[in-house]
Order: structure tokens, then C-alpha cells, then sequence
């Protein structure tokens, strides 16, 4: 039973019925994908990842609904794949690489159990506390820029607005995020998605971490405390504007890096440091 079955706590596993015989590949076929709703029923979605044919086998990768393989653990892997990681123990005993390669068909169960194990000092955020009848978190246009992602306005507000208040969180430097941002999770980059503080500690703005930068911003930061602050208005901003803001005035560059501006503003000042 084991083998043919997912541990889904200490003393529960999940068994699969005939979905119970697909076996593993490094370069997995497909990618098992469930709701919400669809967890409160036990059922998920199994998607395609390339082409399949009549007569093909369907794989899945185990690491990535397996945290620990408990009762299942393959000492070799013979898929033939290139990126076959050779022993398959568990999502727990892939090095940091290999763990953000499958971040893309990781179940939410295994960020979950990494995240309560200290063992790997990672916090797992499902849930960025986006106010979207304010703001919304959408798909940059622009191919070049890094993130990939930007904060666009879900109103129109005017020079002096309070757009919105956020909580940030003051966390230990040794620490690292994964998020979930609709179907995508994405492990942060310390110097583009946080602010470094000093004494041991950055600063994590959950939704607020997707606004991208301009040496000419249409918003400002207002800290009420250590942790609280408002994103106020600076000029007319319409539904669907960028937000933006301007990293320099609350990120004092204890990082010591800087990255090339893009934000095309004739007031651009070329890098921007962090």
C-alpha cells in the first residue's frame, strides 16, 4: 500500500485508485491540479505538460506531491530523463535548484509541510492579503522587466488618496519566501521582492512586494509604524494605471547592490540601489 499511495500526515495516506500506477519521471507528462472546492470533494485535475500521443506512457514527477517518500523511496531512477535527479526521496531532499526547477507543479501540501519543518527556514505564503477591490496584481506587458508582474489601480483615486494600508512582515535575513500568485508560486529574490533593514532582519510586503519601481512614481509610502504604512496618492492615477513607487525613498541600500532602471521616465536616473 504504501507504494502505491501519498502520505498526507502521520498517520493518513491518500490512495489514488488507478491513478495509483502512474509512475514517476524526472520530466513528468503531467501535473495534478486542484481547487479549493475540489479538495473539499478528494478530487483534482490531472493537465497535460507537452503533447501527448496514443499510446504514450503518462507520467508524474513524485517530488512534487511527495515532501518525504515514506515506504516509497526509489534509490535510482531509470526514466532516461536529463534532468533526472537520480534518487527520489522526497521534495525534502532535492538541493535549493532542484526545489525551485519544480516550483511550477509543487502540490501545495509539500510548501506546506517545508514550511512548518524548521529544518528549511522558508515561509510559505498562500495568501498576499491583495485588497483587489483596490489594487490588482496582473502580468507585466513588459517583456524586459525582471519581475514579470505589476500592481495596476481597480479605481481611479486622486493626488492625496489613501490607495491602501498594509502590514508588512519584519522577517530573520536567513529566511526565504515562496508565494502563491494565482497558479503560479514563485520563490522571491531577496534583493528585488524585499527591503534589507539591518540588525538580521528584511522586509516582506506581501502583495505590496509586486509594485515596480519609477524614478517618477504616481504613489508614495507613508509608515504609520515599524510595520504599518499607506500607499497615498501622488497624482491622478485611472483604473488600470501602473502604481508605482520610487525604491529609493524607503530602501536605504543596506544590500548594497543597484539594478538598471527601466521605467523610461525623463527623469530616470539609470540604476536604482538597493
Amino acid at each position: 500500500t504504501d507504494t502505491h499511495s501519498v502520505q498526507c500526515s502521520e498517520t493518513e495516506r491518500w490512495l489514488y485508485l488507478f491513478d495509483s500506477f502512474m509512475n514517476h519521471c524526472c520530466d513528468p507528462t503531467t501535473i495534478s491540479r486542484q481547487s479549493s472546492e475540489q479538495k473539499e470533494r478528494n478530487e483534482y485535475d490531472t493537465v497535460a505538460l507537452k503533447d501527448i500521443f496514443p499510446g504514450d506512457e503518462i507520467t508524474c514527477d513524485y517530488l512534487a506531491f511527495e515532501y518525504d517518500c515514506h515506504g516509497k523511496v526509489i534509490d535510482k531512477c531509470l526514466c532516461g530523463s536529463p534532468q533526472c535527479v537520480g534518487r527520489i526521496a522526497g521534495f525534502r531532499f532535492l538541493s535549493t535548484e532542484q526545489q525551485k526547477a519544480r516550483l511550477h507543479i509543487v502540490d501545495d501540501e509539500v510548501l506546506l509541510r517545508m514550511s512548518e519543518d524548521p529544518a528549511n527556514n522558508l515561509l510559505y505564503v498562500q495568501d498576499l492579503k491583495c485588497p483587489t477591490n483596490r489594487v490588482k496584481i496582473v502580468p507585466s506587458d513588459n517583456s524586459d522587466h525582471t519581475k514579470g508582474f505589476k500592481m495596476i489601480a481597480s479605481c481611479s483615486f486622486e493626488p492625496g488618496d489613501v490607495i491602501y494600508r498594509n502590514s508588512s512582515l519584519l522577517y530573520p535575513e536567513d529566511m526565504d519566501i515562496v508565494v502563491k500568485l494565482d497558479h503560479h508560486k514563485i520563490w522571491l529574490s531577496k534583493a528585488d521582492h524585499t527591503v534589507n533593514r539591518g540588525y538580521g532582519k528584511r522586509e516582506f510586503f506581501y502583495f505590496d512586494t509586486f509594485q515596480n519601481h519609477s524614478c517618477s512614481p504616481n504613489t508614495m509610502m507613508s509608515y504609520i509604524s515599524e510595520d504599518d504604512y499607506e500607499l497615498i496618492a501622488t497624482m491622478s492615477i485611472k483604473e488600470g494605471d501602473e502604481l508605482t513607487s520610487d525604491y529609493e525613498a524607503f530602501d536605504e541600500g543596506l544590500d548594497g547592490t543597484q539594478f538598471k532602471c527601466l521605467c523610461g521616465s525623463k527623469n530616470c536616473r539609470g540604476f536604482v540601489k538597493g
